[in-house]
């Protein structure tokens, strides 16, 4: 398993180009490959014939340097084929099981099993014994909905808990105690023992005591306890308690989704880009009305272009007034990009890729409307290739199509800066007439951009986009 783009970690065969048996020339495509960004067909350099495929089509979550496929020279008999050794294979590590014996209902087949406590919770209240039950989590773990099911299946109620007989109190070391006419209140009464005290004499104490105890006290003599009549005698209280039974649920109300490659890796690289860059933001408003007003010219000349790819050439142009902007980060500090390459946020179905429109300075706005309509297109159908989305030196998001007023966006390192860009909407001037207007915020890594450029870049962009007419030159 090749390393497709800087970031991939693992990778899924998509699919096959070449079976075994089939001869391989350079440049040959042997199969399709999902990165964490996108599809992407792996080329071969080699001559000879495919002799074995170890990892079939839909194999996921393969690690790079892992055994997927085995040539052989030509000429070579394929068919008798030594596969290399387990080092090369993947290695699965088999799940570590504790041998021991038990009369507990968490022992099953004399190994020990682990549960969440949210499993062991209700398999005490309602008393059930774990072996009894199918479980349908990995490597056999038993979840909290099997023992739902199981509870919901069986019509189970929790079960009382008795409370546990009184203890038993001791005091030692009391010389001629007298306790007389003590009834007290006790379940099943415990034996006293008193120690270092001389001639106490205790009298006339009332107290309902259950089946006179036998009081022992070292250094005493003839204790005795009487008057106590069997009639106040309690007999011992059972408490129950009722416990907390959670509500049953039933497994189709809920699925669990399972986190794509491409997700996982923008989560990281995203909580990254918060934690470790110092971020400044500036927004200004955008008065659209020009621009709307030529994109309508050039829809009745049959040439239909987006809001978005006036965008992106009023940015190109902004970069190349302030230069600072137009650059990346790297381990020993900014370094300024010699092109204006202007990534694009494109949502996908499995998470956000951004192609790129390389030279974008260079391009008028019908070969930037193409250029953007390809790079879309061929994202979402997972297409790209490496270099259309691995680089640029700034990038835009737009959510104005969604009706977002406004927002601030993340940087994507090694870039410094990324370009919000909310929706066009009506509002009201001062003299009461009407006025379209967008609001973009620029966010920007304060260690390469100070407020200053940050403040000469939104207006020279503002210009470009309020005079959409110089573009054209």
């Amino acid at each position: 398993m090749p390393a497709l783009s800087p970031t991939m970690q693992e990778g899924t065969i998509v699919k096959w180009y070449k079976k075994e048996g089939d001869a391989i020339s350079p440049g040959d495509v042997l199969c399709d490959i999902q990165t964490d960004k996108a599809v992407v067909s792996m080329e071969t350099e080699e001559e000879g014939v495919l002799a074995k495929i170890m990892m079939q089509e839909d194999s996921k979550d393969i690690k790079i340097g892992t055994l997927i496929a085995v040539m052989v020279e030509e000429g070579t008999d394929w068919t008798d084929l030594e596969i290399p050794s387990s080092e090369s294979a993947p290695q699965v590590e088999a799940p570590v099981t504790v041998t021991g014996t038990s009369n507990q209902s968490d022992f099953s087949n004399s190994s020990i099993r682990v549960f969440l406590p949210s499993v062991r919770s209700l398999l005490d209240i309602y008393s059930i014994d774990a072996s009894h039950l199918s479980p349908s989590g990995p490597n056999g773990r038993l979840l909290k909905g099997d023992v739902l099911k199981h509870i919901k299946d069986n019509n189970l109620k929790p079960v009382p808990v008795s409370m546990p007989d009184a203890p038993t109190l001791t005091v030692s070391g009391m010389d001629s105690v007298g306790l007389t006419e003590m009834p007290v209140l006790m379940p099943d009464a415990p034996t006293l023992t008193v120690s270092g005290m001389d001639s106490v004499g205790l009298t006339e104490m009332p107290v309902l005591m259950p089946d006179a105890p036998t009081l022992t006290v070292s250094g005493m003599d003839s204790v005795g306890l009487t008057e106590m009549p069997s009639s106040s005698i309690p007999k011992p209280i059972v408490q129950t308690r009722k416990p907390l039974a959670p509500a049953i649920e039933s497994d189709d109300e809920y699925s669990d989704i399972p986190v794509s490659a491409m997700r996982k890796v923008i989560a990281k690289r995203l909580t990254e880009s918060k934690s470790s860059i110092p971020y400044l933001y500036a927004s200004a408003n955008c008065q659209m009305d020009k621009l709307i007003k030529l994109r309508k010219q050039f829809k009745k000349n049959g040439v239909h272009l987006s809001v978005n790819d006036f965008i992106i050439k009023a940015a190109s142009i902004a970069l190349q007034t302030v230069p600072e902007v137009n650059s990346v980060w790297s381990n020993n500090g900014p370094r300024p990009s010699p092109t204006v390459d202007i990534s694009i946020a494109v949502a996908i179905d499995n998470g956000l890729i951004t192609p790129i429109v390389h030279g974008a300075n260079n391009l008028n706005l019908e070969e930037i409307s193409e250029r953007v309509k390809s790079l879309a297109g061929r994202a979402r159908e997972g297409k790209l290739k490496t270099d259309e989305f691995q680089g640029g030196s700034f990038c835009i998001s737009n959510l104005g199509m969604y009706g977002i007023t406004e927002f601030t966006a993340i940087i994507n390192p090694p870039q410094t800066a990324i370009m919000a860009v909310g929706t066009s909407r009506l509002t009201i001037r001062h003299d009461k007439t009407p006025q379209t207007i967008m609001t973009v915020t620029l966010s920007a890594d304060n260690r390469v951009i100070d407020e200053t450029k940050a403040f000469e870049f939104i207006e020279q962009f503002k210009l470009n986009l309020e005079s959409p007419s110089k573009m054209l030159l």
